[in-house]
């Protein structure tokens, strides 16, 4: 029987960056559809929820372009259209994290020209020879309370019943209470400060 209390109370969701997972790592060339495959099976064994998104130019330099083409057609992956998937998958993200819905980010990639990805903790991959996928963290653990908190540890804890799971900044008011206020929802906490040093502001 499952432990209760390891659960998490809002069942998390998984964005899929699909062009990243086609390209693999290793890397591969041209791209390859079964990459995203495995991905999908391995999310769908552990009963995630999940969507995934694709850039625009994919279905012309992946191996399987017409299979992946019947894939946006189904409604299984959304392709964006002249552009790179970044902003619409982050967008995703950031809606899910600001209704109270922790999000995973199956990705390798670091979006550096998008500061508003470093709240969203990453599933990373890796690809071998014999046709298998290893998902990092393990996916069993995005289902355990502790499981996203040990992912991307500088989050704010569960508040009630509406979780923030965003990055924080914290900074001492005047009158020597610590607040830790969320950068995104602009949720915050207060503490009694346990000495007068002011406290650095920091972020990821």
């Amino acid at each position: 029987m499952s432990d209760p209390a390891g659960s998490v109370d809002v069942p998390p969701w998984v964005l899929v960056d699909v062009s990243n997972v086609a390209h693999g790592f290793p890397q591969v060339r041209p791209p390859k559809l079964r990459n995203v495959e495995l991905v999908f099976e391995a999310l769908r064994a552990a009963n995630l929820r999940y969507s995934a998104w694709a850039d625009g130019n994919l279905r012309y330099v992946i191996d399987r372009g017409d299979e992946l083409a019947d894939l946006i057609e189904l409604g299984q992956i959304a392709e964006v259209q002249g552009e790179q998937a970044d902003e619409r998958l982050l967008a995703e993200a950031n809606e899910l994290l600001r209704s109270g819905t922790p999000v995973y980010l199956v990705s390798r990639d670091r979006y550096a020209r998008h500061p508003e990805a470093r709240g969203i903790p990453r599933v990373e991959f890796t690809f071998d020879t014999k046709d298998q996928v290893e998902l990092r963290p393990p996916l069993k653990d995005l289902l355990r309370s502790t499981g996203y908190a040990a992912a991307h540890p500088d989050l704010m804890p569960l508040t009630g019943n509406t979780p923030c799971r965003h990055p924080r900044v914290k900074h001492q008011r005047t009158n020597g209470a610590v607040v830790t206020v969320c950068l995104r929802c602009g949720k915050s906490t207060a503490s009694p400060s346990r000495d007068k040093a002011p406290i650095a502001r920091r972020s990821r």
